[in-house]
């Protein structure tokens, strides 16, 4: 009599033979998810290698950011003297800079949909510079308006990947 956790094996299969074909199937499913997810995890990392490193990381953009707002006070401060504040004809110079042509690119198309006059500028001397000059629309000038203009300038560049590397407030 054949208990139920007994084996049934015959004259022609030992215990071995027994366990392989009944559990051959469930090991290659194991197997194969795996192998699935191995391959799955090899692409993975392999893709965050093929990512290039950015010109502009988050932290050079927010310290960047933050100096070239440190220098507005200075200029709104001239602008006072020369008693200038309140007039709406003020446009702003702007440069950038990244290391890819095809970013300074996207960048003055970008820039250009918004309204403002962009160019793109290869560094004759430098192949890895790359600059983008222009001017912003007219604007009335203020703490506020120019504090917004310089964020927002600073984050479209951050999305090229370029860096606002300067900015200039002028009467034109």
């Amino acid at each position: 009599m054949v208990g139920r956790n007994a084996f049934p094996l015959d004259d022609r299969m030992n215990t071995l033979e027994y366990l392989h074909q009944k559990h051959f199937t469930s090991v290659m499913r194991m197997f194969s998810r795996i192998t699935i997810l191995a391959t799955l995890l090899a692409i993975c990392s392999s893709c965050t290698q093929l990512t290039p490193e950015r010109f502009l990381s988050e932290r050079a953009h927010i310290q960047n950011r933050t100096e070239l707002l440190k220098r507005m006070p200075r200029s709104l401060e001239l602008l006072r003297e020369r008693r200038l504040i309140k007039i709406e004809d003020y446009f702003t110079k702007f440069t950038y800079v990244t290391d890819k042509r095809f970013k300074a690119q996207a960048l003055v198309e970008s820039l250009q949909a918004q309204g403002h006059q962009a160019k793109f500028i290869p560094d004759e001397k430098d192949a890895g510079k790359n600059y983008v000059e222009g001017w912003s629309q007219s604007m009335l000038i203020n703490e506020t308006t120019l504090t917004d203009w310089i964020c927002n300038m600073c984050n479209i560049g951050y999305v090229h990947d370029c860096k606002l590397d300067t900015w200039e407030t002028q009467l034109r």
